[in-house]
């Protein structure tokens, strides 16, 4: 419905071009989404990228309503959300290939002197 509008609105020429931005646009947030999801295993660039593929693509997106306001919020919440899964190291993969820590060691005891002096137990300040 908003393909006709824009290539009525701006010609032959300009509507295809901007069609055809709109399609490309889509189609790189779609591997950009599918990409973070299956690196990450988060599925919420995926989700965002249900509605807003479809609503960029096809619905009104450069008219007045609440579509147009939830498309592009939506395309920059995929953004983020793809940015963020990206650019963690928590996904499997990365943990996989990561050299095991090792354990820390355990703090020094109050008994062995050595260390941080530990508060005086009840005990100890009735002997005194």
């Amino acid at each position: 419905a908003d393909l006709s509008r824009q290539m009525v609105d701006l010609g032959p020429i300009f509507g295809l071009l901007y069609i055809a931005f709109r399609v490309i646009l889509v189609g790189w947030m779609g591997m950009q989404a599918l990409k973070a999801t299956r690196r990450s295993s988060d599925p919420t660039p995926l989700l965002l990228y249900s509605y807003v593929g479809v609503t960029i693509v096809s619905g009104q997106i450069t008219g007045n309503g609440s579509i147009n306001a939830y498309a592009w919020l939506f395309a920059g919440l995929c953004l983020a959300a793809t940015r963020v899964a990206l650019s963690s190291d928590r996904h499997p993969r990365a943990i996989a290939g990561q050299r095991a820590l090792r354990p820390r060691a355990s703090l020094p005891s109050a008994r062995s002197g050595r260390g941080a002096t530990a508060l005086p137990s009840a005990s100890a300040a009735s002997a005194r």
